[in-house]
């Protein structure tokens, strides 16, 4: 059933048709998509039911709505703009710079995102000139959120721009100026229509915009790639969250928007958010690498993206997305385990640390001796030489608390479905380790 039949059974006078529209609701939850608004409505009326009895079941049936959806990323990502959770007199803000040849596409994405976002919570919408504009005016600590819809290029003197952090996985070269607004050419794909990925100080990838031409209609396919980004920034001793959504064209922008503002973004669009076992809060960052696919038309019309969650990072830990890296490269590992200085999971860098790291660096390279990968664990502890120096985990003394570390850290998280194991003492890592 559909969610406007359900809510039109909810409201109805008559007792019998409101119970059947609450089983209904609980008969199609796995098929709708339950988004803030849509519970925010079911709370209103769970307030406004007479019927004791029925009030009852509809509160428990509401309550493990919510316990379902903690872990719907779209919630998670728009938190700090909700001023439901901040402290009274809080505010945010959506801000955008628009060109003229771009107007209409550009302003109907700050309209999505102000039907999105309501501003009876507490957020301003903003749209000026890309460039024009005076942004090292721009009030930033009056807000405790700000979105930005476009390359943080076309804000120039805002400063936010200036706090970036410079360890972003996923960028956007310069050139604005020159190539703005131009058609997508092979020299301006080179220069600019790309999303760069960066890790460890280096670009490791380009995301590179394609556009294939249709000889007989008016028309082309455009295949692009945009970032949806959410990190806190310190201005003044003032944190504020920001929202990055761009693109390396206008359809990318679009679609980023798009993807962002989606009425369910959860376990049906990456099983990986399931396997995140840490809270998900306003310091978390958040960082999705999205493909983009739409018609350009000519004359020009609206973009219609359709969008792909490609990659997504919450706080640099492996690719959520991914079923787990075919190729694990160990940076540094050919001057031994205490020499390896960062690890690739396929071409997407990690973060690891401490017990974590050591643990890794370990298991990878045992595996690498073994014939199929396949480490007897108890072998991988006695082996010194695939631990960095000093790392290995003095107080595993019994296999259990070795198979549970793996199975924690790795199995369930980052390697995802590329290690198991198998007669009780045995791992098995399907990933092909490399010594780079």
């Amino acid at each position: 059933m559909t969610w406007p039949g359900i809510v039109k059974l909810l409201r109805r006078s008559d007792l019998a048709q409101r119970t059947q529209g609450w089983k209904a609701l609980w008969e199609s939850k796995d098929e709708l998509a339950l988004g803030r608004r849509e519970l925010a409505e079911l709370q209103d009326l769970v307030r406004q039911e007479e019927d004791l009895a029925l009030m009852s079941q509809a509160s428990a049936a509401l309550l493990a709505l919510r316990e379902r959806g903690k872990r719907v990323l779209q919630d998670q990502f728009w938190a700090p703009f909700d001023s439901t959770h901040a402290h009274s007199g809080d505010r945010s803000a959506a801000v955008l710079a628009g060109s003229e040849e771009h107007f209409l596409p550009d302003a109907l994405s700050l309209v999505t995102l102000a039907r999105f976002l309501p501003g009876d919570r507490g957020i301003d919408f903003r749209m000026e000139p890309a460039y024009q504009s005076d942004w090292e005016r721009f009030p930033v600590g009056r807000y405790r959120a700000i979105c930005i819809v476009g390359r943080p290029a076309l804000y120039p003197g805002l400063p936010l721009i200036e706090c970036l952090p410079p360890d972003l996985r996923f960028r956007f070269p310069n050139g604005d100026r020159k190539w703005k607004g131009q058609s997508v050419s092979q020299d301006s794909i080179a220069e600019y229509h790309h999303v760069e990925q960066w890790w460890g100080g280096q670009m490791t990838r380009m995301h590179e915009v394609h556009e294939a031409k249709h000889a007989e209609r008016s028309s082309a396919t455009r295949v692009d790639y945009a970032v949806a980004q959410r990190f806190p920034v310190m201005i003044g001793g003032q944190r504020i969250i920001v929202v990055l959504l761009a693109g390396a064209t206008s359809l990318g922008t679009a679609g980023a928007v798009h993807w962002a503002t989606r009425e369910r973004v959860g376990k049906a669009d990456f099983p990986g958010l399931d396997r995140y076992q840490d809270p998900i809060t306003d310091a978390t960052r958040i960082e999705a690498l999205l493909e983009v696919t739409g018609s350009v038309h000519t004359p020009r019309r609206p973009w219609a993206p359709r969008v792909q969650l490609k990659k997504l990072f919450l706080n640099g830990r492996g690719n959520l997305v991914s079923d787990g890296p075919s190729v694990i490269r160990l940076v540094g590992a050919a001057g031994g385990a205490s020499r390896v200085t960062s690890v690739y999971f396929d071409d997407d860098g990690i973060s690891a640390n401490g017990d974590e790291f050591a643990a890794l660096i370990a298991l990878c390279l045992k595996a690498r001796q073994s014939p199929r990968g396949v480490v007897r664990m108890q072998d991988l502890m006695d082996d010194l030489a695939v631990w960095p120096e000093g790392r290995r985990i003095a107080n595993w003394r019994e296999l259990a608390q070795v198979k549970n570390y793996y199975v924690d850290a790795f199995q369930r998280r980052s390697l995802n479905g590329r290690l198991h194991l198998f007669q009780k003492d045995f791992l098995r890592l399907d990933s092909r380790v490399e010594i780079g």
